[in-house]
C-alpha cells in the first residue's frame, strides 16, 4: 500500500496533536502523524527542524443527517 503525504515544515511550538487538529480537524488523529514520523515519538514539542510527513487519510464518514437541513435530518 502506497501512502501519500503532505509535508509540514515545523516551527517552534508545533505539537503532533496541534498538527493533527490543523490537518485533520481532530487532535485525536495524531497517531497517523506519529506513525509516519518515528523521530517524533516521545517528543511533546516539535521544534524547528526536519520536515514532518502528514499522511493523507480518508475522512471519516459523516454521521447521518450532517449537512442536511433540519427538516430532513
Amino acid at each position: 500500500m502506497i501512502m501519500e503525504y503532505l509535508t509540514h515544515q515545523p516551527t517552534d511550538g508545533d505539537r503532533p496533536d496541534l498538527l493533527a487538529y490543523h490537518y485533520y480537524g481532530d487532535a485525536n488523529q495524531m497517531g497517523h502523524i506519529l506513525n509516519a514520523n518515528p523521530h517524533l515519538m516521545g517528543n511533546e514539542i516539535v521544534a524547528g527542524g526536519p520536515t514532518i510527513k502528514i499522511p493523507i487519510i480518508d475522512p471519516p464518514p459523516a454521521p447521518p443527517g450532517v449537512g442536511l437541513p433540519p427538516w430532513r435530518a
